[in-house]
């Protein structure tokens, strides 16, 4: 399968997710969030919920030699008949900077010395539970990409994900 046609699959996959997400209603007890993210992409994390259940999420990565953004849309769900743990689902798109070696997730992605640019489709899917009593919520996923580097390699990557967040 060609890189591009690899790139293609994942962005209807991508958009046949997103159609899911219209006429949700709210799951959420909080309208926007910051946090931290960890373990595959580490960094800051802000949340804005809309009034139907969808959320943006934007996420500034830090890695060795890289800095990372990526914008997800995700859809809540709450299918285990409670208000503390939700469902999370969406898409989304990234791009990612990176000086001498090392990048993102997958260190061995970008092995020589010039610079690289590379941008990508993700997807995510998770679980978050709000703590009782406080303003916090803690998030687990997975945020699989594919991604296309000015090299012209194409990678893929699950991106695994531990998060923090403070709600309002």
């Amino acid at each position: 399968m060609t890189k591009t046609k690899a790139l293609l699959i994942a962005l209807l996959v991508g958009f046949f997710f997103s159609a899911q997400t219209a006429n949700a209603q709210s799951t959420t007890g909080y309208s926007n969030a910051l946090g931290l993210r960890a373990i595959g992409t580490t960094g800051l994390t802000y949340k804005h919920f809309n009034g139907r259940g969808n959320a943006l999420e934007a996420i500034l990565g830090f890695g060795h030699n890289s800095f990372s953004a990526t914008l997800l849309t995700e859809k809540y769900s709450s299918p285990f008949d409670t208000n503390i743990v939700n469902l999370y689902y969406g898409f989304g798109g990234h791009v990612i900077f990176q000086s001498d070696s090392n990048l993102g997730v997958d260190r061995e992605r970008f092995d020589d010395v010039d610079d690289e640019f590379g941008v990508g489709a993700d997807f995510i899917l998770g679980l978050e539970l709000y703590v009782p009593d406080t303003p916090l919520a803690i998030s687990l996923d997975v945020k699989p990409f594919i991604e296309v580097a000015t090299s012209g390699n194409a990678y893929f990557g699950m991106d695994p994900g531990l998060g923090v967040k403070l709600f309002f």
